[in-house]
C-alpha cells in the first residue's frame, strides 16, 4: 500500500494505491461445499501460470530480473500517481520527460521490497541497464524506461488483461445457497 492514511479507499487506481484490491477477499468463498473450490483454483492458477510463461519469454528466461524491473516500475509510477493524482496519468507521463518527473528508487529499497539479497538486485539492474530497460542516475537512483514498457509491459498487460476478462465469470463470488 503506497498511501497510508485513514481515508477510505475509492475506486480505480487510487483504490490500488490505498491497498483496497486486497479487501475483496472477504467476499470470495473459501474452500467449502458452497463453492467449486477446485474449478476456481484451476482458473486462478491458470491465470498466474499463463502470466509466468509470458513473462518468462519476454524477459529472456530471467524471472528475478523481471521482478526487479516490475518493482522499480511500480515504485516510479505508483509514487508519481500518489504525488500528482491518478487522473490522466498516461497522458501526463507520455508528455513528460520521464527521468525528470518520476520519483526514483535505489537498489537497496528494491532488494528490501522483494526480500532479495542486495547483490542479486544489483546484478539484475546491470542486466536491465544493458538492455536499455532501466536507467540509473549518477547517484544510483533508478527508473524504468519507456522501452521496457513497450517491449515487455505492454505485452504482459495485453495478454493478462485478456485472460482476466475471459476468466471473470469463474472468479465472481458464488451466490449464497
Amino acid at each position: 500500500m503506497l498511501i497510508d492514511d485513514d481515508k477510505q479507499p475509492t475506486v480505480g487506481l487510487e483504490a490500488f494505491l490505498r491497498g483496497a484490491f486486497g479487501n475483496t477477499r472477504s467476499r470470495s468463498p473459501e474452500r467449502s461445499g458452497k463453492a467449486d473450490w477446485h474449478a476456481r483454483s484451476f482458473v486462478v492458477l491458470s491465470l498466474i501460470q499463463r502470466f509466468r510463461v509470458r513473462d518468462h519469454a519476454l524477459c529472456g528466461g530471467d524471472p528475478v530480473m523481471s521482478l526487479v524491473a516490475s518493482e522499480i516500475w511500480l515504485y516510479n509510477i505508483g509514487r508519481y500517481a500518489e504525488r500528482t493524482g491518478c487522473l490522466r496519468l498516461s497522458e501526463r507521463l507520455d508528455d513528460a520527460e520521464r527521468s525528470a518527473v518520476v520519483p526514483r528508487c535505489n537498489a537497496y529499497s528494491i532488494a528490501q521490497a522483494l526480500g532479495l539479497p542486495h547483490e542479486t538486485v544489483r546484478r539484475k539492474i546491470a542486466k536491465l541497464q544493458s538492455r536499455g530497460w532501466v536507467e540509473r542516475s549518477e547517484r544510483g537512483q533508478l527508473h524504468v524506461t519507456r522501452r521496457w514498457e513497450e517491449e515487455v509491459l505492454s505485452q504482459l498487460v495485453a495478454g493478462t488483461s485478456s485472460d482476466i476478462c475471459a476468466a471473470h465469470a469463474y472468479l465472481e463470488p458464488a451466490p449464497p445457497f
